[in-house]
């Protein structure tokens, strides 16, 4: 079983990402970086200040924790093969985000406004290429919801509608 490696000497940074690791739940070890990296580490977390330090060809980067989490739970999941990206968006004055990539959840975050759903869901797209992507908008705040719908119709993504009742 491939696992997160987390390699940083900076304390903030260390406690942040290993308190959001233990919330997820997922399979870390910590490094120190006169460690070799143990074969079953398929990525490795640290600061950007300290990324020439790694000798690893899969390194993230990221200040926020989730962010990074979220782009090396993609590196174990080898998103360069995902055949379906589905972006699931609960609307609101800040609406949220759920980013799965073949049913793994690969992201998770926030918009600041329903018109900035747009871009993000642009970047979402670059960042995680594959060969379908649905947009799933759930059906309650209409005002905002709509807002969301709209920002995103012209750029040719499938759009649906999903009822949230009950989730």
């Amino acid at each position: 079983m491939r696992v997160v490696g987390l390699m940083t000497e900076n304390p903030r940074t260390y406690f942040d990402m290993l308190a959001a690791l233990r919330a997820k739940g997922l399979h870390f070890i910590s490094l120190d970086f006169s460690d070799t990296i143990p074969a079953n580490v398929g990525a490795v977390i640290t600061t950007e200040e300290e990324r020439g330090r790694v000798a690893f060809d899969r390194v993230i980067t990221d200040e926020d924790p989730d962010v990074a989490i979220g782009k090396a739970v993609a590196v174990l999941a080898n998103v360069e093969d995902l055949s379906e990206l589905t972006i699931g968006i609960d609307p609101g004055t800040r609406p949220g985000f759920a980013v799965l990539g073949d049913g793994a959840v690969l992201l998770r975050t926030v918009a600041d406004s329903p018109e900035a759903v747009r871009e993000m869901v642009g970047d979402i797209v670059k960042e995680y290429p594959a060969a379908s992507v649905v947009v799933r908008i759930g059906h309650g705040d209409r005002t905002n919801r709509n807002r969301v719908f709209n920002a995103l119709w012209d750029d040719g993504y499938r759009l649906e509608i999903v009822d949230e009742r009950n989730t």
